[in-house]
């Protein structure tokens, strides 16, 4: 399913009235103007947008017209400042590219906040980086007529010799990290890792999956695009070096732990069926939160009687995530020569926090489950979403909600290199988010590598144990 966005309903404030109109994406910094009848138009003194649920001003915009259009249609531009429409029409979002100017002081002082002995790393990894560039870049320069066969002999020649002695470079590298930044306060380290990716930007960008995780084109970190290459993990790039650093990141053990919880989700809901604890005669519901692109779903739907026992709910912000897991659905169906029962649900998972009615919406579930999102939620928020989502459970439902342990060894990795800043938990911290659960036995699931947790919850008598 190719995204398109959809056309928002505007209102233009001219001179003596104000015209509701439709307006389309156009560019990333204008929008185009139609109007239900040919009106001629001098100024714009207020352009309004209704964006889901809210009404956002602009301000006066000026008119591009078009003279074969007469009117009927045109493009504008607000006056005042500069927005990125493309994420407005794509993803709801309003991004005033001038408030980053703002902060531009504040930025430029961290340098003298950072401590000697960092700043002293940093550019050691820099200026050591840049020659490991060099080299590989003029490597990939000297090969670059021959034929793809030969290119390709090469490359791996050089992945496996001058790549090793980098991934053993980077390794000590890390170490020195972790030795340096562990006791930083968490303000240390936003200003350290600010520091740290804007000195090594043109390195980090080289990498597809550090530059994703760094630009963030979807507005979010962890998105379906970042989970679609580390469950490849393989070698991605434009470069040899480039090539090198990706799969030096999707190697990372937090990386092992997101491929294994997908697997993870899978054997639970096997044993589920195996236990045969709901009623033979109806679907097993499933509700997956933040679904992303569902990958975990070819783990569960292995043949046609799985796909015949079950209904998926598949609730994510993201409508490129929904339409990449309805894609898979699909895919899934035409290999098993069956039909999936499921339905997408396009929504943040906050809105059970504001709309009392989710429950009567969505239905209730035998099986709910979320893989990252909680990495994401204070404390607070992952009480209170907890809470409503096991509202969702019908008797004898269970839940299983992963979150990153403190002992994940990618921790500094992830914050200064990919600025993928997640919440660790502990086994206490993560049951404690339990307490105001009626009627629930909990207990902590680990993965092989003890990196990832997932809280197990059942609505029966409240018990906490580990696994």
């Amino acid at each position: 399913m190719h995204l398109k966005p959809k056309p928002l309903v505007g209102w233009l404030t001219t001179e003596s009235t104000k015209i509701e109109v439709e307006t389309r994406f156009a560019t990333k910094y204008s929008i185009l103007i139609v109007l239900k009848e040919r009106t001629r138009l001098n100024k714009i003194s207020d352009f309004q947008l209704k964006v889901e649920d809210d009404v956002i001003s602009l301000g006066p915009c000026k008119i591009i017209t078009q003279p074969e259009n007469q009117m009927s249609t045109f493009l504008i531009i607000p006056e005042v400042n500069f927005y990125n429409f493309e994420k407005l029409f794509y993803r709801s979002k309003l991004e005033n590219l001038e408030t980053a100017l703002m902060s531009l002081p504040l930025l430029i002082n961290y340098k003298n906040e950072l401590k000697p002995e960092f700043k002293e790393f940093v550019s050691n990894l820099t200026y050591d980086l840049n020659v490991y560039s060099h080299l590989f870049t003029q490597a990939d320069k000297a090969s670059k007529d021959e034929p793809a066969a030969v290119r390709e002999h090469i490359q791996t020649r050089l992945i496996n010799g001058l790549g090793t002695n980098l991934n053993q470079y980077l390794k000590k590298s890390l170490e020195q990290l972790e030795r340096i930044v562990s006791p930083f306060s968490q303000t240390e380290h936003e200003h350290h890792g600010f520091y740290f990716r804007k000195q090594l930007w043109l390195t980090l960008m080289q990498a597809p999956i550090i530059a994703r995780t760094n630009l963030k084109p979807r507005g979010y970190i962890g998105d379906s695009e970042i989970m679609r290459m580390i469950y490849s993990n393989d070698y991605q790039g434009d470069s040899t070096f480039g090539r090198i650093l990706h799969k030096f990141s999707v190697d990372q053990p937090a990386a092992d732990s997101v491929r294994n919880r997908r697997h993870i989700i899978a054997g639970i809901i096997r044993a589920i069926r195996e236990r045969g604890q709901f009623d033979a005669n109806r679907k097993m519901h499933v509700l997956s939160i933040a679904c992303g692109p569902a990958v975990e779903l070819g783990d569960i739907l292995t043949s046609s009687e799985d796909c015949s026992q079950m209904h998926f709910s598949l609730l994510d912000q993201d409508i490129e995530a929904l339409s990449e897991a309805g894609s898979l659905i699909s895919m899934i169906e035409n290999s098993l020569n069956t039909k999936i029962s499921n339905d997408i649900i396009k929504e943040s998972v906050r809105i059970m926090l504001l709309n009392p009615d989710y429950a009567a919406k969505w239905g209730k579930f035998d099986f709910i489950y979320s893989m990252g999102l909680f990495d994401y939620f204070t404390t607070p928020v992952a009480t209170s979403v907890l809470n409503k989502l096991y509202e969702l459970l019908n008797p004898n439902g269970e839940m299983a909600i992963g979150n990153f342990h403190t002992s994940n060894p990618s921790l500094y990795y992830m914050e200064y290199w990919h600025d993928w800043k997640i919440i660790h938990r502990t086994e206490e911290d993560f049951l404690e988010l339990t307490k105001e659960l009626d009627n629930a036995a909990c207990h902590i699931h680990y993965d092989d590598l003890k990196i990832q947790m997932f809280l197990r919850i059942k609505n029966n008598n409240r018990l906490h144990t580990k696994v």
